[in-house]
């Protein structure tokens, strides 16, 4: 949840086996509160990321850091409010 921060980010796929100990995380979690009513596929879903995983690797970069060089390099950068 956000208030707990026990989600998954984009950059965990960079370390896959964060990623899925994550993922089981929150499934046994949430089948622990839902009970019977939760139905997933975890092991699913663990295939479907491996596979994504790679093709999403090019997208995801340490923007903190591209931020400071362009910072260092006098860029104009624009920051959107909600995530500033």
């Amino acid at each position: 949840s956000k208030a707990i921060r026990n989600g998954i980010r984009i950059h965990d796929l960079l370390n896959f086996d964060v990623f899925e100990k994550k993922l089981r995380a929150l499934a046994d979690d949430t089948r622990k509160r839902f009970g019977d009513a939760f139905e997933y596929d975890v092991e699913g879903e663990v295939a479907l990321y491996r596979e994504l995983a790679a093709e999403f690797a090019p997208y995801v970069a340490d923007s903190v850091a591209i931020l400071h060089e362009e910072e260092r390099s006098a860029s104009r950068i624009l920051i959107e409010g909600a995530n500033a």
